[in-house]
């Protein structure tokens, strides 16, 4: 997806992530100005570890989030700053929320609401979807 050496495809992979990503490290950072110094930090991470955007999207979404996740927590640490804890990313986005806070897989989620594996899969990607076509401020997520 991504050459590391064009700038036009940083733009874009910027563009298209970095208001999702910064929520989400606004609610564990609490404040602006870490939450822009760890934004930096993730981006920087991704130059130089290009493997892992490697994957294909939605995936590609869950992989940054908790990539940006564990970025946040090592800053905040170093930092001797508190963590502010949550568990779940957005009120309408529970599929994800199971994915990334619950860890579970697409099998489990369906077998545990009696829904299809496509559906959902195709959840998923509208949740994924809603996150980054739709502004995401510290407001819509819980």
């Amino acid at each position: 997806m991504l050459y590391t050496t064009d700038l036009n495809n940083w733009e874009q992979l910027y563009d298209k992530y970095s208001p999702v990503l910064f929520a989400v490290i606004m609610r564990s950072a609490g404040n602006k100005n870490d939450a822009e110094n760890i934004l930096i930090e993730v981006f920087a991470e991704l130059a130089q570890k290009p493997e892992i955007l490697s994957h294909k999207s939605p995936g590609l979404m869950l992989v940054l989030i908790r990539h940006t996740q564990k970025i946040t927590l090592e800053y905040l640490q170093h930092k001797n700053k508190p963590v502010i804890k949550y568990t779940a990313i957005a009120t309408h986005a529970p599929v994800l929320n199971a994915c990334l806070f619950g860890q579970q897989q697409i099998p489990v989620i369906a077998e545990q609401t009696g829904i299809a594996e496509t559906e959902v899969r195709k959840n998923l990607l509208q949740e994924i979807y809603q996150l980054r076509h739709h502004p995401v401020t510290i407001n819509t997520l819980l």
